[in-house]
């Protein structure tokens, strides 16, 4: 509506008309009554649409109260109609607008009917038009009409949209055997005036009847009914599988004459129809409707102005049905829904890829066809997204394509995925692409793919070519040895012990591991060189010992070497000289400090070989270490279980007599760490029965790297006050080792003094619950130390219930003791 001009008083007048007070509301009404003019109209009419339902029911009495005093123009009558197409309820103030019109004045209400799809504008229209009793009028005398008068007065009856008239139309509208040339014209006549029945009323009348419909007027029947959208189609489709062949034909042809979108998902089960004639018109009206759809894509999106998700949702209302039709259809229709989708996708780039298998696997020469127009940028796009992409099956189908493709593409898209973007990969579609890569392109592409930035990829690259490769791939691995990121080495380090690549140069590279600068790598090559029979690996670790500083690397360096030495001892032992024999035995004595004990217990193995062998080396030693002091203890030392020997410790801590004290010296060293540590602590225990020159025999165990050991050789030695323990304790709490740690804070309970108590209470804050529960149990053992107990108490709600446990354990103990809680 064009802007109106209107006067300051009835601008007033119109906020009058707001009032809740009844009498300025019905002064306002009067007041825009006098000055009614066309004007006047359209300027109520352009406010109903910006105003809220409350004002919109003041406008609407305002032209109720015109439509009492006067009689409404058709052009007044034609801008309220436009007012039902304002999205808002209808009220019934439209019924007292309309009530009463005379035969002119209800024809732009007949008009408004042929354009609007509303159902609710439809009823109140058609209640307007019945209280004329025009209705019923022109009924009567249709009634009374000769066919040829019929066809003169279809025009002026068919314009009555009325549930009254519609039987008649029926029965125009039906097919019978009298061919007359009157029957023919109105045949005729109904094909122009079908295409304004919009009435919802309608479709119910017409769609029973459709059967019996002339097959001629079928056409401009489904064009009239197509306003209704899916609605119609839903009723026309409804139990559709049980109709006559004919009807479903006759559907089938006309759907494929007006070619209506709403149409699209309802005609795939035609396609499956065993009638001859039925599917290929399904086929037509399947292949034309997206035709149409694609045609003016991008003029309607530019129109609609639509998002990326919603043009996708567009687009896939149609893909779906395709993609469900290919699950339990005919194989033979498969291409051409191939070539539907692939039209799809090119209006989107996300459809074609999530579309990618279906098409591939049905449509492939067209597809490569498509591919092979595009520019080359695009097309690597395209297809490094598919390989990429969130769906294994998109992803797979790209796999067909590049499996499949003889066009030079193919290669270059191989080239950018291992190179450029194997890191987006999923990792079994790595695996996928480093295979045909490795069967279809030079080595040199896999050798560049190995020079990928990030190592995360270099590494997973190596152990896909090594899982899926063959031996003839180990050089490119090789190349690698060097590589400047420790896990790319440990990778290479694990496919490199696989059987395929045994040989020579795979052992050669894993020792040269040994040798690295990164500390990892290097303990991850002395466990496997430890199983290398190889001269270069006790040669390597030599070379390691030697210039080793880190103590963990000494220690594992050592014991690979005496584990590799005792194997070529044990292995070679018949076949050595003498002289090799001792040479080697007497190193082994020196280097592994467990040799002899391992001797002794196999001495007393009940595996004969064990003993032979045992007897057999310690034999070698008789002149020079008195062997009878590794075989001969007492039944309880030399017990083959460690476990009955760490009790057989406690026991001669009981015990307590001078003969046993001097076994417990012995336990104390006893291969088995935990019965080490028991014997210490037997020491302590027995300290009455001890002598002296034996504790001193305590004092290397003070470097022990065991953390009980340690701990118990401190609390042990500090009971004989043979030394002041603060430097071992800060010692211990140094190394990187939570168990030394741990011990530490268990000996700090044992040796209860004061200005030990801020450690423990430093480690009550400590984020590890079991660092707290420690310092609680220690803290438990400073019974008169107030601080101490204040700060155990304050542990009772601590997050961790083994804390909160402990610290009831020990406030439990402390209760007992007088004067303390």
């Amino acid at each position: 509506m064009a802007n109106v001009d209107i006067n300051s008083s009835l601008t007033e007048a119109f906020i009058q008309l707001k009032s809740k007070d009844e009498k300025v509301k019905t002064s306002a009404i009067q007041a825009f009554y006098s000055a009614m003019s066309d004007e006047i109209v359209s300027y109520l009419c352009e406010k109903y649409v910006d105003e809220d339902s409350l004002t919109r029911q003041r406008i609407l009495e305002v032209f109720a109260f015109f439509r009492k005093k006067t009689k409404l123009t058709n052009d007044i009558i034609i801008k309220i109609l436009k007012l039902l197409s304002v999205p808002e309820i209808i009220f019934p103030e439209f019924k007292d607008i309309f009530h009463g019109l005379d035969e002119i004045g209800i024809k732009p209400l007949q008009e408004f009917q042929c354009v609007t799809k509303d159902p609710q504008v439809h009823v109140l229209l058609k209640e307007c038009i019945d209280a004329t009793g025009l209705v019923d009028a022109i009924i009567k005398k249709w009634q009374a009409a000769t066919p040829s008068q019929k066809i003169v007065m279809l025009d002026d009856f068919t314009k009555f949209q009325h549930p009254k008239i519609y039987p008649h139309i029926i029965e125009q509208l039906r097919d019978t055997p009298s061919k007359s040339d009157e029957k023919k014209l109105m045949y005729l006549r109904l094909i122009s005036v079908l295409e304004r029945f919009h009435d919802p009323q309608f479709m119910d009348f017409v769609l029973p009847e459709l059967p019996n419909v002339e097959p001629g007027l079928w056409p401009p029947l489904f064009r009239a009914l197509q306003v209704h959208g899916k609605v119609f189609f839903e009723r026309l489709f409804d139990n559709f599988t049980a109709k006559p062949e004919t009807f479903k034909w006759r559907t089938a042809f006309v759907l494929d004459e007006i070619v209506n979108l709403d149409a699209y998902s309802f005609i795939f089960p035609l396609l499956s129809e065993k009638s001859k004639r039925i599917p290929p018109l399904a086929k037509s009206i399947i292949e034309k409707t997206i035709k149409r759809f694609s045609l003016d894509f991008e003029k309607r999106r530019a129109a609609t102005g639509k998002t990326e998700s919603e043009v996708f949702q567009e687009i896939a209302f149609f893909t779906n049905p395709i993609r469900d039709f290919f699950s339990y259809n005919d194989p033979k229709l498969f291409p051409f829904l191939g070539e539907g989708l692939l039209r799809l996708g090119t209006l989107n780039e996300e459809i074609l890829l999530e579309n990618l298998f279906f098409i591939v696997s049905n449509s492939l020469d067209h597809l490569t066809n498509f591919l092979k127009i595009k520019d080359s940028d695009k097309r690597r796009s395209i297809l490094i997204k598919a390989w990429c992409h969130k769906l294994p099956m998109t992803r797979e189908g790209a796999t067909i394509i590049l499996k499949n493709c003889k066009e030079d593409y193919a290669g270059e898209v191989f080239d950018l995925l291992i190179t450029e973007f194997a890191h987006l990969l999923p990792l079994d579609y790595r695996e996928e692409a480093f295979k045909l890569a490795n069967m279809l392109r030079p080595k040199e592409v896999l050798g560049r793919a190995l020079q990928n930035k990030d190592p995360k990829i270099r590494a997973e690259i190596v152990k896909i070519l090594g899982k899926n490769c063959g031996s003839e791939i180990l050089p490119l691995l090789l190349s690698r040895k060097n590589d400047t990121d420790p896990q790319v080495k440990a990778v290479l380090i694990e496919i490199l012990q696989a059987p395929m690549f045994s040989s020579p140069e795979a052992t050669e590279a894993l020792t040269d591991f040994l040798l690295d600068t990164d500390p990892g790598i290097v303990l991850k090559a002395i466990g496997i060189a430890r199983n290398i029979d190889h001269p270069s690996a006790l040669v390597k670790l030599n070379l390691l010992l030697a210039k080793a500083v880190l103590p963990a690397i000494k220690s594992s360096a050592l014991n690979a070497i005496t584990g590799l030495t005792r194997k070529k001892l044990f292995n070679n032992f018949e076949q050595m000289s003498n002289e090799s024999r001792y040479s080697i035995v007497s190193s082994l004595v020196k280097l592994d400090v467990n040799f002899l004990n391992d001797m002794g217990r196999d001495f007393a193995s009940d595996n004969s070989e064990k003993r032979r062998m045992a007897a057999k080396i310690l034999a070698l030693l008789c002149d020079t270490i008195p062997t009878e002091k590794v075989v001969d203890l007492e039944t309880g030392v030399n017990n083959p279980d460690p476990f009955l020997r760490s009790i057989f410790a406690k026991i001669l801590a009981r015990i307590g007599k001078v003969n046993e004290i001097e076994l417990l010296f012995k336990l104390m060293k006893d291969e088995d760490l935990r019965v080490k540590a028991n014997a210490i602590e037997a020491i302590g225990i027995a300290k009455n029965n001890v002598q002296i020159e034996y504790v001193q025999q305590l004092m290397p165990m003070l470097t022990d790297t065991n953390h009980r050991v340690k701990a118990n050789t401190l609390i042990t030695l500090f009971r004989f006050a043979m030394l002041q323990p603060d430097g071992y304790l800060s010692e211990m709490l140094r190394q990187p080792n939570k168990n030394m740690h741990l011990a530490a804070l268990f000996a700090i309970g044992e040796m209860p003094e004061v200005r030990f108590l801020p450690v423990l209470l430093n480690y009550l804050k400590n984020s590890d619950p079991d660092y707290r529960r420690n310092a609680v149990r220690s803290l438990g053992k400073f019974t008169n130390n107030y601080l101490a107990i204040e700060n155990i108490r304050k542990l009772r709600f601590d997050p961790n219930e083994m804390v909160r446990r402990i610290v009831t354990e020990v406030l439990g103990k402390l209760e007992k003791l007088p004067g303390q809680i």
